[in-house]
């Protein structure tokens, strides 16, 4: 009998670690999504002061920049020369033109074809829509390590 109950003391007193334990590991993780929710914000405030514009979401910063014309918007079926329309024909040093549908090959001439310094980022968005970003290569860098912090993947197209 002595040797059951100093099993189920053992046990209690384990089972008792445990449940501490439990409890502080839960503390920590709701201190942690505390600070990790505060440099969201201020994250997502930093991407937005990068182009003076205000949102609560980067979707509807998005929104807002390509209502200002700060970023484009591009369709995955739209043509060679309405790409190469909606962001610029100025901006390509070499004529680039044709009615075929954008794909990776043709993607890659027009973004080598770019005045430099300028670089391509894209968000996709749903349904083949992708915003698309053209700005200088390193201000580009610094927007694709901005949207990561939250969260957010711009693919650099080179």
């Amino acid at each position: 009998m002595e040797k059951l109950f100093g099993e189920f003391l053992t046990t209690l007193i384990i089972f008792g670690v445990v449940v501490l334990l439990a409890i502080y590991k839960s503390k920590s993780h709701e201190k942690v999504a505390k600070i990790n929710e505060r440099d969201f914000k201020k994250n997502l405030e930093n991407f937005a002061l990068f182009f003076d514009e205000k949102g609560e979401s980067f979707d509807e910063i998005c929104k807002n920049l390509a209502k200002s014309g700060k970023i484009k918007i591009i369709d995955k079926n739209m043509s060679v020369s309405d790409f190469v329309g909606v962001l610029g024909r100025e901006n390509f040093s070499d004529e680039i033109g044709g009615t075929n549908k954008i794909d990776q090959k043709i993607l890659s001439q027009c973004v080598r074809a770019l005045k430099k310094p300028l670089a391509l980022g894209l968000y996709p968005q749903n349904n083949g829509v992708y915003y698309a970003f053209l700005l200088d290569e390193d201000e580009l860098f610094r927007l694709i390590d901005l949207a990561s912090k939250v969260g957010e993947n711009i693919i650099f197209c080179d």
